[in-house]
């Protein structure tokens, strides 16, 4: 039985899609979008009564479509469907960053350096002047600030481009038929049973 999640909590819908007054389920049209073709048609056609009984189905009306001023229904629909929207990727976390900022060969090279100096610095006499150890310190204090320095601009960068695609995508608009005519809705409010224009 499958779940979708609701704003209240997480609702069961019945396999029929009945108890929502829909008669076709999400699985139902997960099957029909994965379809092309003569099997789509063939699958259309056998099982729905082509495509005015599967907008009849979906209680979408083939001339006037949706209505926008009944929220009722289109908060159902969504609440049934799901919304229109792809949930974005978590961002890349800082201490991920910057291990990947220390996968750069030239940072791997330092590093390596750093190391060897530190540890030979271990075998110098006793009596003479050690400067190696803090050669090999001071390369790797430099090597932490530029991977710092590295994670945090990519940091910045990633924010500040899913900061402007999700600009670009709230500005998206798409040609649907509502109320008999042809409306722009915003395509996160694209709701199962939209008749939506489609331009090539």
């Amino acid at each position: 039985m499958p779940l979708f999640k609701k704003k209240e909590g997480i609702v069961e819908m019945e396999e029929d899609g009945g108890s929502y007054g829909f008669d076709i389920n999400v699985t139902q049209l997960v099957e029909l979008m994965e379809l092309h073709g003569k099997e789509l048609i063939d699958k259309l056609n056998n099982d729905y009564g082509g495509l005015n009984g599967l907008l009849q189905k979906l209680k979408a009306n083939s001339q006037k479509g949706l209505e926008s001023d009944n929220e009722t229904d289109l908060e159902e629909r969504r609440n049934v469907f799901g919304e229109n929207k792809i949930p974005p990727k978590p961002m890349k976390s800082f201490l991920k960053l910057c291990w990947e900022a220390l996968h750069d060969l030239m940072i791997i090279i330092l590093l390596v350096c750093s190391i060897v100096s530190i540890g030979l610095s271990f075998y110098k006499a006793p009596d003479e002047n050690n400067s190696t150890n803090k050669k090999g310190v001071a390369i790797l204090i430099a090597v932490l600030v530029v991977v710092t320095v590295t994670a945090f601009n990519d940091w910045r960068k990633e924010k500040q481009f899913r900061g402007l695609q999700t600009k670009i995508e709230s500005d998206q608009l798409s040609n649907v038929v509502r109320d008999g005519k042809v409306q722009q809705v915003n395509v996160f409010d694209l709701v199962v049973g939209d008749m939506c224009l489609i331009k090539y």
